[in-house]
Parts: structure tokens; C-alpha cells; sequence
């Protein structure tokens, strides 16, 4: 029988946060939440690349470029 293990988005996101405030590495939080270390290695870096440029940016809708 095939076990597929399923963790939400919102455990992998707790995960991350743990990281990224330095409350445990990487590997620990991979391992407490039973999460592949990759996967919070990739969303790490973009949970940095989202602070970095910052929410409002990714929420203000661009304008056309396209001449009316």
C-alpha cells in the first residue's frame, strides 16, 4: 500500500518562519514538520525575494504598456 505523506502549505509556511526568525535551522524545522528540506530551502528564498521587493509592489496592479 502506497502512504502519501501530505503536509498543508500552512505547516510548510510555520516551517519557514521558524527559520527565517531563527527559532531552529533549516534542517530542524525540515525535520520537525516532517517536510523535504528542498522544498523549504525554495520557499525560503522566495519568502526573501517577496520581503526584499516588498508586498506592495506584488499587489499594485501594473499598468499597460500597450499604447491606448
Amino acid at each position: 500500500m502506497l502512504v502519501v505523506n501530505y503536509v498543508s502549505l500552512e505547516i510548510k509556511i510555520i516551517a519557514v518562519k521558524h527559520s527565517l526568525i531563527g527559532m531552529e535551522s533549516l534542517n530542524q524545522s525540515a525535520a520537525r514538520f516532517d517536510v523535504s528540506r528542498s522544498t523549504l530551502q525554495n520557499m525560503k528564498c522566495l519568502a526573501r525575494k517577496v520581503y526584499a521587493i516588498g508586498l506592495e509592489n506584488i499587489t499594485t496592479p501594473r499598468r499597460s504598456s500597450a499604447k491606448r
